[in-house]
């Protein structure tokens, strides 16, 4: 993906064309149009007029489109004329627009001495999180809500072979039965199954209908459908694992997966537009991505979960001026051969190790060249404070304490772990750590240092009671309840924070009548426990106590619970009723 130069001067980055070329050939891609002169001088970095450019464009989106490899999109509810294959021509043209801006203010400035896999990265990193908006768009006008991430296997070694291994299992078809009914060898058969070679289109179709033989037609164009969009995503993967090596390909894609199935939970969940409202918000994602204006309120979320230093910095960066972001990376990648000498000059270390460390430090820098969150605050950064063991894990637990209150779990989370290094007997540093990690769904490591709090410090209730908020809170209401009711059996006494950890625990198993009760005994002792007044309005009103829950319902919403308010005002609780 790079422009063929021998010589390593400067890295240039390539012209949307030359991608789209090399998109193209590498996937054997196909038409008159595609095939013309015109489209040949366009891949090869020639300019075009936007009329011949968009045509070319506009016939790769239909082949994307009708082939499957992108899904059939659904804006009927804008009334937009033609088909909806041109919408993704359009993001497709203004995507490629955007990237050649970006590739002519960067050529101004040769980068010369960076290694291209380097140079590559930077450019990657800002692409896969700008692809990540716009798959978000595109599959929510497909219908999808969710991304399985574990079927996403692409862009491993080999992984087309891996595919077509489960569908032979699941056929129960030999491989020489697949080879006589597909008309090709059995080594062709072993080839495509070890992953070390790709069969045609020609192929791909007897594949499908072999594979589904006995089936329904709607399981064979399934299947079709399946098989070119993997084969599509593999060959990409190797493209890419080409340019910047397979452990950076499959890191790529791995952010790419993992952002658009965060996204896309957190729009299910959060997004209350009205359906025509929703579809606008979803083409202005697929067609701008992240320059789209409201990108930052998607990437912010993903930048507080995000632990990896450079992905955080360059998810800041993505929604504003990727030129100033690649600059900034580019001063520092150019001192990269120097840096390299010197550590080899005075570390008396193998050159493997020397390579780890420069690479280590690379890294490291393009963490800290952050440009800052729009609030302006300082956040992430890292204050030493010279001392023991014992002062310097104070000192990291405060620093915790403040990105926590700056919803900050990913710097938090580097606090902590340094915490737990410095004084791994501490109860409170592994207590504090566990509640940090459940709250960002790592529930097993979680529950883990709760236990390692528990086993320090056994008269302590609050680890113990956490492992229950930890499952509650990642939706195992029936785990962390039965956990929370053993622990008030063991204490005997309910304090308020079991109370109302266990109350809400039971509410979400639809115990209503048990929360309340517990609820109860928050309030007598605590009436103004915000948590436990909106709590206890919502059991109110599922019980049939409606002038009670108004009443606690308006007392929460004084002390900024709104939740049973917001419902109960929108008249979820005589729908219930009904």
């Amino acid at each position: 993906m790079t422009e063929n130069n021998d010589e390593n001067r400067a890295f240039k980055l390539p012209t949307s064309g030359q991608v789209l070329g090399e998109i193209i050939r590498t996937l054997n891609i196909s038409s008159d149009i595609l095939d013309s002169r015109t489209a040949r001088r366009l891949f090869e970095g020639g300019d075009l007029t936007e009329t011949r450019k968009f045509e070319i464009i506009n016939d790769l989106a239909k082949i994307l489109v009708k082939s499957g490899i992108l899904p059939k999109i659904d804006i009927t509810l804008l009334d937009l004329p033609g088909e909806d294959w041109k919408l993704i021509s359009l993001a497709i043209a203004l995507q490629a627009k955007m990237w050649d801006e970006i590739s002519g203010q960067m050529r101004s400035s040769p980068l010369n001495g960076i290694d291209r896999k380097l140079a590559q990265l930077p450019y990657l990193r800002l692409v896969t999180i700008d692809f990540s908006i716009r798959l978000v768009g595109i599959l929510r006008l497909a219908g999808f809500t969710r991304l399985d991430c574990t079927e996403f296997i692409w862009f491993k070694e080999k992984s087309f072979g891996l595919l077509l291994k489960r569908l032979q299992f699941e056929s129960g078809l030999t491989r020489d039965e697949i080879a006589l009914a597909v008309e090709v060898t059995d080594n062709t058969v072993d080839s495509w199954l070890d992953g070390k070679s790709y069969p045609t289109e020609t192929n791909i179709l007897r594949l499908a209908g072999t594979l589904s033989k006995g089936k329904s037609a709607i399981y064979e164009e399934t299947l079709l459908t399946q098989l070119r969009r993997n084969y599509t995503f593999c060959k990409v993967g190797d493209l890419l694992a080409d340019a910047v090596g397979r452990e950076n390909a499959v890191d790529l894609a791995n952010h790419l997966l993992t952002y658009t199935h965060k996204t896309l939970i957190g729009l299910e969940k959060y997004s209350h537009l009205a359906p025509r409202d929703a579809v606008v918000a979803n083409v202005s994602l697929l067609v701008f991505g992240s320059q789209f204006i409201s990108a930052q309120d998607l990437t912010t979320p993903l930048w507080r979960q995000e632990t990896d230093p450079v992905w955080r910095a360059d998810l800041l960066a993505s929604t504003k001026n990727w030129p100033e972001r690649l600059t900034m990376i580019f001063q520092y990648l150019q001192s990269y051969p120097e840096l390299a000498k010197t550590v080899k000059q005075n570390f008396p270390v193998s050159d493997k190790e020397a390579q780890l460390i420069v690479d280590k430090t690379m890294e490291m820098v393009q963490g800290d060249l952050k440009i800052s969150p729009a609030q302006g605050d300082r956040e992430g950064f890292v204050y030493r404070v010279k001392g023991d063991a014992k002062f310097s894990a104070r000192n990291r637990m405060i620093q915790a304490r403040y990105a926590i209150s700056k919803d900050d779990a990913a710097t938090a989370l580097l606090h902590l772990w340094r915490a737990v290094e410095l004084q791994p007997l501490n109860a409170e540093y592994h207590f504090q750590l566990g509640t940090e990690l459940g709250k960002i769904g790592r529930i097993d490591e979680g529950i883990q240092e709760c236990n390692i709090a528990v086993h320090l410090n056994p008269e302590w209730d609050l680890p113990q009671i956490e492992i229950g908020v930890i499952l509650v809170n990642n939706r195992k209401y029936d785990e962390g309840r039965n956990h929370l009711e053993k622990v008030a059996r063991i204490a005997g006494t309910i304090s308020v924070h079991l109370a109302v950890s266990l109350g809400y625990a039971r509410m979400h198993c639809g115990e209503f009548q048990g929360a309340l009760e517990l609820f109860d005994r928050v309030l007598a002792e605590k009436p103004d426990h915000a948590l436990a007044l909106d709590c206890s309005a919502h059991c109110c009103f599922l019980l049939g106590e409606t002038d009670r829950g108004i009443a606690l319902a308006k007392q929460a919403l004084k002390l900024g619970a709104s939740d049973t308010y917001r419902d109960w005002r929108d008249g979820k609780y005589r729908k219930q009723a009904d």
